[in-house]
């Protein structure tokens, strides 16, 4: 596997899930509560694999534009500092992150953006409607000649008009959805692109493998590039589309998922002590724009306790509490 490139404070590729994961240990080491074995456990856990090593070098890299130098080596352990200060030190990363602070996004410029929490209506000039959630962009190219939509981050739901001799499509990650008139959403995030049709048919290519699937109503696709183009298969149109509605629905979902979608509508971070408390399982009905709603309720129904500060929220266990089985 070969070396991903070096990670730079001017870089405006996004942080993975790993180098989240590391920086979910280094807010722990950082804690107070850190012991001798928890920095073993993390130098065993860089020296595990390639990816675990270059995303403690980005995680890292980021800890000392922001805090104390983090040495390299346990034996050259920094002394702990307050809980408070790690939080406000997470929170004043996610901000500089989310402003563009270590560079301009690529998709900064595009025709389309929402904000953090900002949900809008729009109608092209053929009468298609593109109904816009949070935190998302794309580009527009409609002209007598052709309809595509480039989408960059974020989702979008379109409401095509009909129109034979100009195929509506929505390019997003490496592959395009194709219609002539039918009402469809389009997801693209860093775990790869999500297709779901609620009226008529869609047609999905992946441009990699040049494979071709058509989505029914009541039916979704997802590919990336890693994974490839997925079989057409039933959809949950309600959980799927809620967003439209100004909500978010879980059924059985993973902590960890509920707090990567919450995050869709929440400016800042929200960051694990403890990695095992995001298989915690939720369910219910929570609206996108009261996130600390909905971490009341986390902290409300689950063995967890969350401590807030401006930017950042922290999940913690609470050992008062049995963990729910």
């Amino acid at each position: 596997m070969s070396k991903p490139p070096p990670f730079s404070p001017n870089s405006d590729t996004p942080l993975d899930p790993r180098t989240e994961q590391a920086l979910e240990k280094l807010v722990h080491l950082h804690s107070g509560a850190e012991t001798e074995a928890d920095w073993t456990n993390y130098e065993d856990w860089k020296a595990a694999s390639a990816e675990n090593r270059h995303a403690a070098d980005r995680a890292e890299t980021l800890w000392q534009k922001l805090g104390p130098a983090l040495a390299p080596r346990r034996r050259a352990k920094p002394k702990s500092i307050p809980i408070i200060l790690v939080l406000v030190l997470a929170g004043l990363a996610a901000m500089l992150v989310a402003s563009g602070w270590f560079g301009p996004p690529r998709y900064l410029f595009a025709d389309q953006t929402t904000a953090v929490g900002e949900h809008k209506h729009i109608m092209l000039a053929d009468g298609s409607k593109v109904e816009i959630d949070s935190d998302t962009a794309f580009d527009i190219d409609v002209s007598h000649s052709k309809r595509e939509l480039t989408l960059y981050t974020g989702q979008i739901f379109v409401t095509v008009t009909p129109d034979k001799t100009r195929p509506f499509m929505v390019k997003a990650g490496n592959g395009v959805a194709r219609a002539l008139g039918t009402a469809f959403g389009v997801r693209q995030d860093q775990d790869g692109t999500h297709v779901v049709v609620t009226e008529s048919t869609v047609r999905v290519s992946g441009t990699a493998s040049g494979r071709t699937v058509d989505v029914h109503a009541g039916q979704q696709v997802e590919y990336s590039p890693q994974r490839g183009l997925s079989e057409p298969k039933r959809a949950d149109l309600r959980v799927l589309t809620a967003w439209r509605s100004g909500q978010m629905i879980f059924e059985g979902r993973p902590l960890g998922d509920v707090v990567a979608e919450m995050g869709r509508y929440r400016w800042g971070a929200i960051v694990f002590s403890d990695a095992s408390l995001k298989q915690l399982l939720v369910t219910g009905i929570f609206d996108t724009a009261d996130t600390d709603g909905l971490l009341n309720a986390i902290a409300t129904v689950l063995p967890v306790k969350i401590h807030r500060v401006p930017g950042v929220a922290l999940i913690q266990r609470d050992a008062a509490r049995a963990v729910a089985r």
